[in-house]
């Protein structure tokens, strides 16, 4: 089991916020000892921007694989997206030969969320000839 809190450093006082909710944690594991990860904080991607990409950025690009006769869903365009704009390169050192390995969007950043469907639209302009919907606007779809 894990548990991530925030904390910050500054004027040399470290500050865990929720102190008391991680040392619940540790009682309820019952632990004197444990790892401590320390990582930059990032600001995950809004909720806003999940809902958009769930209701506008998938089903538009569903509706272009299917216009084109490609049998795919919500789920299955998803992990398009995840494969071809939101991957890490894995190299065989031997060989050379490159991997492109799908990286979950759960983490990615604001900044790093908008990157990726900036590149889904590129592709969308190319093979459907229309642009992904932008954050705001509405939009009338039928399936």
């Amino acid at each position: 089991m894990k548990h991530i809190t925030s904390a910050s450093y500054q004027d040399g006082v470290f500050k865990i916020r929720n102190e008391s909710e991680l040392i619940n944690f540790c009682k309820m594991l019952n632990c004197s000892e444990f790892n401590v990860i320390i990582e930059r904080k990032k600001s995950k991607r809004s909720d806003n921007q999940n809902r958009f990409y769930w209701v506008a950025i998938v089903p538009t690009m569903l509706a272009g694989f299917k216009e084109l006769g490609n049998e795919m869903d919500l789920e299955s365009t998803h992990e398009f997206i995840k494969a071809n704009f939101n991957y890490k390169e894995v190299v065989n050192e031997q060989t050379g030969d490159v991997l492109k390995v799908p990286k979950s969007t759960a983490t990615l950043n604001k900044t790093e969320f908008s990157e990726m469907i900036d590149k889904a639209n590129l592709f969308c302009i190319e093979w459907f000839g229309f642009s992904l919907p932008e954050s705001g606007s509405q939009q009338q779809m039928n399936f």
